[in-house]
């Protein structure tokens, strides 16, 4: 299965996909919500892609003007995927890591402009440590922006957070769309 790209300097290009039961690639609908809400931002930003999959959200970002993006995916067929599309578009200001996410972001040294991260949506656990991670780390830099892509209802709803704030969730289908800024 391949994704096209939507917009920016790869629009209309299109990706692999990554082709597992684990990985189940963000709509077109949600891209296009996503890079619609990070217009105005994204231009020179550095881009973190948590659960990467086919790095489709990653090389969004990049085609749009980020300065850079990190992948982060513990499946090997997901890294494989992701160097094999940046790699086919000439991509060189990206970072990818194979790893379990919750451990990675224990390792930057670095913060981000932007976050986005799609777990797997039936690991309410998984989206707990993930928010609690950010919200309690340094990784999302003050000011930052985190999206995160969650099934409706959210399995963030009513967490208590210190750094994090909700700015808006928006729902696409059966999808819903967590935006939190940091500071």
């Amino acid at each position: 299965m391949t994704l096209r790209i939507l917009g920016g300097k790869f629009g209309g290009r299109n990706i692999k996909t990554v082709r597992t039961e684990k990985t189940r690639p963000t709509t077109s609908l949600v891209r296009k919500a996503v890079f619609d809400i990070l217009q105005s931002s994204i231009c020179d930003a550095t881009f973190l892609d948590l659960f990467a999959g086919s790095g489709a959200m990653g090389i969004e970002a990049l085609s749009r003007g980020a300065k850079s993006c990190t992948f982060i995916d513990s499946q090997k067929e997901a890294i494989r995927c992701i160097e094999a599309n940046v790699k086919q578009l000439g991509i060189t200001e990206y970072t990818v890591v194979q790893s379990d996410v919750i451990a990675a972001l224990d390792k930057f040294y670095t913060s981000f402009d932007i976050i986005y991260a799609d777990p797997p949506y039936h690991h309410r656990e998984l989206y707990l440590q993930l928010i609690h991670k950010l919200d309690e780390g340094s990784v999302l830099k003050d000011g930052g922006v985190l999206l995160i892509e969650a099934k409706n209802p959210s399995p963030l709803e009513g967490e208590e957070l210190r750094y994090l704030k909700v700015k808006r969730v928006r729902k696409y289908g059966d999808s819903l769309l967590c935006e939190y800024v940091r500071g």
